[in-house]
């Protein structure tokens, strides 16, 4: 009978190390990807920080020049018809989901609402050998009403890390 308690307590310590080692990997990985709401004033310019410094260790390792996020606008006017483009850094604009393939929004695509947003998914791309210092990059997300520019969201991708 004492074997078997041993095995049980023995067993229930290495749960417990799994656990507190599953919970250490989901904090390291909490600022892998953004989620983030900007509201659109017409003619405006939002600015928008992404900083590859608070990423968790793993992913800093393996993929340090890659940042997804998550953006969901709120325009001024409701029934406002956007597209949109993406300048000065690499990044892919789309609007799949958060689990889902991510499809490559065309220039010419508007933007769908849902919940009274519009949900935009972003993944910037960034030389890996800028990464090791404080301005990595520059870009910008324009967003046009027909061939009109609406808004710009200034996106400036920097990594606390080396300050």
């Amino acid at each position: 009978m004492d074997k078997q308690w041993w095995k049980r307590i023995a067993l229930f310590i290495a749960m417990l190390g799994v656990m507190f080692a599953l919970l250490l990997v989901r904090e390291m990985n909490a600022y892998d990807k953004g989620f983030t709401k900007l509201q659109l004033a017409k003619d405006a310019q939002v600015s928008y920080v992404v900083d590859l410094g608070k990423e968790g260790g793993l992913k800093y390792l393996v993929q340090p020049n890659v940042y997804s996020t998550y953006l969901r606008l709120q325009p001024q006017t409701k029934k406002v018809k956007l597209t949109c483009r993406g300048e000065g850094l690499e990044m892919l604009l789309s609007q799949g989901s958060k689990k889902g393939v991510w499809e490559k929004l065309n220039e010419q695509q508007v933007l769908q609402k849902q919940f009274g947003a519009l949900p935009l998914s972003v993944e910037l791309r960034v030389p890996r050998e800028s990464v090791k210092q404080y301005h990595v990059g520059k870009g910008a997300i324009k967003l046009y009403e027909g061939e009109k520019l609406y808004a710009t969201i200034a996106v400036e991708v920097v990594n606390s890390r080396y300050r």
